[in-house]
Parts: C-alpha cells; structure tokens; sequence
C-alpha cells in the first residue's frame, strides 16, 4: 500500500459545494418561472445556514472525542472517498417538498478499518468521524465505543435499562465501533448483541466505522456467521500497512 499523506483539510466535503437546484429545477418542480431565481436563491443561502449552524452543533457534540483523538485527520484517501459518499448518500439536494438539509436523513456505507496493533486505525476512524462533522449536515448526536466497553455497559445490572442503552449505540446517526472481535470469550449474550447491534446498522443503512486488527478470517472464527456476512456486504474495507506506531515512537496512536 502507499505511504499515507500526512495532511489533510477539513473539511473533506461540504454540503454548500454540492450541486445545489437551480432556477429551472425549481420550475420543473411548479415554481413559477418569474420566481425561480429567487427560489434557487433563498435554498442557496438557506442551505449555506443550516449548515454552519449544523457545524457549530458538531464542534459541541464532537468535545466527547478522546482527547488524544481531538486532532484526528482522515488521512487515508479511502477514507476521504467514504466520507464524500456518506454525506452524498445522506443528502440529495432538490427543488422538491422534503429536498432541503433540514430534511436529511443519515444513510450510506459503512467503512471497516483493519490492521495490525499500534498502526493509526482508531485514529483514523475518529478523524473521519470529525470530516462527517465538519461536512455540514446535521450530527448532533453520535455514539463512539469500543466492543468491549459496549459489552461491558450493556451487560444486566440491577436498575440499569439495557434495552435503552442498547438502542442509543444501534440507532445513533453514526457510530465508531472500536476493536470489534476483542472479547475474552464469546457468550450466547455477547453474540447476541452484536448480532442485534451490526444488524440494526446493516437494515437501515447507517454509517458505521468498525476497526479492527483482525482478519475476516480470525473475525469470522471470534464472532458468528451472520455477523460477518453482514459486514462484508456493508463495509468498504480500508487495510492499514505499518508498524507499531507506539513502540516507534510516531506519535503515540492507536
């Protein structure tokens, strides 16, 4: 694989540079031709707002990163590639009722990143996350875990709703799911939930970023059938070459 950039702009894709509807599509939509100018107008400014108010709604949901992560880049360029899909996959601007940001809905591909220890994946996955933010659609709420602090917060306790819990991770607009396969051993319970949890995301079409540093061989050995097969059809999977950046001493990342 090639050497990874070492820069990268955020943001990688904004909504305002998408192709935005023009005058004639909001004629053909019924706009009378004597204020289709002004329509394309007002949805140009209109959706250039909307977006820097969802940027500023972002920057406060993405203060719950990592401290180590705050700076993360999506250096990968297959990466950068998924996040301009997602966000396309997520809004389709249009002349139309229902075709504006407000209206967006959070769909498209999830992304599965793999690589030996020490190599920069959840780095990685939490600098596309922050390009997802930055794009301008509305991210109010996202939920980023590892698997197995998933577990270990969804596992039955007196007086804790475990259902809720579950649902705020596998209903989320975008979730980072962190060392997918780590867990000292596989349990009816733990294979249930992440069943549940990986088909939830694969039936609605929500973005999910999975890391992991297995192979689709040893995760297929660690977790079920169904749960793999899933994830092959739902991911783009982005394998990252190196070393062990930690005993290298580059920059301390995982």
């Amino acid at each position: 694989m090639s050497e990874q950039p070492t820069t990268c702009q955020l943001p990688v894709v904004r909504v305002e540079d998408l192709v935005l509807p023009g005058p004639d599509d909001f004629a053909a939509a019924g706009v009378p031709r004597r204020h289709a100018e002004f329509a394309a107008q007002d949805y140009q400014r209109r959706t250039a707002a909307r977006a820097r108010e969802n940027r500023r709604a972002a920057v406060r949901a993405c203060r719950v990163i990592p401290h180590r992560h705050r700076g993360a880049l999506p250096e990968h360029p297959e990466v950068r590639r998924w996040v301009v899909d997602v966000v396309g996959a997520s809004f389709t601007p249009g002349a139309e009722r229902g075709g504006d940001l407000e209206y967006h809905r959070w769909a498209g591909p999830s992304l599965l990143i793999g690589g030996r220890v020490g190599v920069g994946k959840t780095h990685l996955a939490y600098g596309a996350l922050r390009a997802l933010a930055a794009s301008g659609l509305r991210m109010p709420d996202f939920a980023a875990v590892s698997a197995p602090d998933l577990h270990a917060a969804l596992r039955p306790r007196p007086g804790m709703d475990g259902e809720g819990e579950f649902q705020r991770y596998a209903r989320a607009r975008v979730l980072l799911l962190d060392d997918l396969g780590v867990r000292r051993t596989g349990t009816d319970w733990t294979e249930e939930v992440d069943y549940r949890l990986v088909n939830t995301r694969y039936d609605g079409f929500l973005p999910t970023i999975f890391t992991t540093n297995m192979t689709l061989d040893q995760l297929q050995a660690t977790m079920s059938d169904r749960v793999v097969s899933r994830l092959v059809e739902m991911c783009r999977v982005v394998i990252i070459d190196g070393e062990d950046r930690r005993w290298a001493g580059l920059g301390g990342r995982s």
